[in-house]
């Protein structure tokens, strides 16, 4: 009777953490971008802990994508960020109130690269260079937040 009433806390525990966006596997957290020359789409948690984030881009169309992930300073949010870079597709430099984290070209049609972030808010954002159009795309936002501690 033990083993069962232990095993429901434990199976509990993995759906919440499931449902956070956490892993329990030892596997870093991922968001998949997705650029298709008008959009950029993100697919991934919301938050997850300090530590490493693995972001992937696919992409589909001619031209360079510049992925970069800036810390937006304390105070500032997302919307913020959407709303320094306008409509999809504008062009715009970052704000002052970010940390760049990095801008990577993206040549090919694959980008994988992992970073180990701190707590804070950060936003995903996508330049793009291409032979009819160049432009900057606000993808997503993630929280870091300091290990739960379970």
């Amino acid at each position: 009777m033990s083993g069962k009433i232990l095993r429901l806390p434990i199976i509990l525990l993995l759906a919440f953490e499931f449902l956070l966006g956490c892993t329990t596997s030892g596997e870093s957290p991922e968001i998949d971008l997705t650029f298709d020359g008008e959009k950029c789409t993100a697919r991934g948690p919301d938050f997850i802990d300090v530590g490493d984030l693995i972001v992937d881009l696919d992409k589909q169309a001619d031209g360079v994508v510049v992925v970069y992930l800036y810390r937006l300073d304390q105070g500032k949010t997302w919307s913020d960020l959407v709303d320094h870079y306008g409509p999809a597709g504008t062009f715009a430099l970052p704000p002052e109130w970010v940390k760049g984290m990095s801008g990577r070209d993206v040549g090919g049609d694959k980008y994988d690269r992992q970073y180990d972030l701190d707590p804070g808010i950060y936003g995903i954002v996508c330049m793009f260079m291409g032979p009819e159009t160049n432009g900057t795309w606000a993808a997503t936002s993630i929280e870091v937040r300091q290990a739960s501690g379970y």
